[in-house]
């Protein structure tokens, strides 16, 4: 048995183009396989839906795709639309805590 289809790590493979995405499965069904086709499938389209949200947001695709995979941390140019996409608003508001000791009295003095 296969190992198990994980998006983040197989659509890091670059099918950015039609013709490499045909030669791909192409390969793949050269094989008989009909457990790897459907992950290779399952690739392609992982892949494509990544390209479109990475147009979207106006990063490459690798970009997008290493985000997702844990690779590199979120810009804030994509977690905020994505967030707001999912409904939720990132909000920033004040810490309410005391001022230092040293703050109080160099308030004081003025």
């Amino acid at each position: 048995m296969g190992e198990q289809f994980d998006p983040a790590v197989d659509a890091t493979v670059c099918l950015d183009t039609d013709d490499q995405i045909a030669a791909s499965l192409t390969a793949v069904l050269l094989t008989g396989d009909s457990q790897l086709l459907a992950e290779a499938v399952r690739a392609v389209a992982w892949s494509k839906v990544v390209t479109q949200l990475a147009q979207q947001l106006h990063v490459t695709t690798r970009e997008m795709r290493d985000m997702l995979a844990g690779k590199v941390p979120f810009t804030l140019n994509v977690l905020l639309p994505l967030l707001k996409e999912y409904g939720v608003m990132l909000v920033a508001e004040p810490v309410q805590s005391k001022a230092p000791a040293s703050a109080e009295r160099l308030l004081k003095r003025a």
